[in-house]
């Protein structure tokens, strides 16, 4: 028997034993859909052409949950900007039995410390999760606030796969919204309040106008005012909801027909810029 060749395979299999138990973490990832993320961090009840693909393959019942809903989207504890009570949500107060606590956690910086596996182990089955079997008829943000508070057991509403999309969008397609806007921050959650400083900082308006009239009027109108964005025109929607515009740009609207459109900084900031523009993209028309 070639004694070289024992240890050889010997040396292998116990190079193999020796790998990390999560070694498979980086495939996982790197075959993930970050934009199916964006869209599962959003909405994953609605379904369209284009939006979230969402498999409900644990047959959960989405009516039984419908008018709980902000109780399942990670954007209501969030936020858009998933700088939860730190940002623009730090005036969205709780509502009983409708909407909880907006988190204290900054999900934006603490995910870029955990590891991939970390964040998947977190929102898969988290420590003190919440699960679908919760009545939160019962939520009061006064006197009954865990149960509604506390973070859902996603693993038994996405599958491993929608999972580790929602991985790919906090890690690593998720921006930084502020790269867009200055707020003006002042209190404290759930009585803050906020301004925005600039929409756009920076941005070259001109561009934005081209980017605008090659991307996005051929739905919304060459002022913005063809699609009622609920009874919002596109560069109101801009001027109000500034938090909320790079994300559906970039991952679209889920239940809608409206799909992502990948831009630079720069080029998102100069979107923006023009959207400001009260002249140009005026504010829907009121009946």
């Amino acid at each position: 028997m070639n004694t070289k060749k024992i240890c050889t395979l010997t040396l292998a299999l116990a190079a193999l034993t020796a790998l990390p138990a999560y070694a498979s973490d980086s495939i996982n990832l790197k075959k993930a859909d970050g934009v199916n993320g964006g869209l599962l961090y959003d909405s994953f009840l609605k379904k369209g052409e284009v939006s979230a693909k969402f498999s409900n393959a644990h047959n959960i019942d989405v009516a039984a949950i419908k008018d709980k809903y902000d109780f399942f989207r990670c954007k209501q504890c969030h936020g858009w900007d998933r700088i939860g009570t730190e940002g623009y949500y730090i005036g969205r107060k709780p509502k009983a039995g409708k909407r909880p606590n907006v988190s204290s956690v900054n999900l934006l910086d603490s995910a870029k410390k955990m590891s991939a596996h970390e964040v998947f182990d977190k929102i898969k089955k988290p420590v003190n999760g919440r699960s679908l079997s919760t009545d939160l008829t019962k939520y009061d943000p006064a006197g009954n606030s865990r149960p509604g508070d506390a973070m859902p057991v996603y693993g038994e509403i996405f599958n491993d796969s929608e999972i580790w999309d929602l991985v790919k969008f906090v890690k690593e397609d998720g921006e930084d919204y502020r790269n867009y806007y200055v707020m003006d921050l002042k209190g404290v959650y759930p009585n803050g309040k906020v301004k925005f400083a600039e929409i756009g900082k920076g941005g070259d308006a001109a561009n934005g106008h081209k980017i605008y009239a090659k991307d996005c009027a051929s739905c919304h109108g060459a002022d913005g005012t063809d699609i009622d964005i609920k009874g919002k025109s596109a560069g109101e929607f801009t001027r109000k909801k500034t938090y909320e515009l790079a994300h559906k740009v970039k991952f679209g609207q889920p239940g809608t027909d409206m799909f992502g459109t990948p831009l630079s900084i720069k080029e998102m900031n100069d979107l923006h810029k023009a959207l400001a523009d009260k002249a140009t993209y005026p504010d829907m028309k009121k009946p």
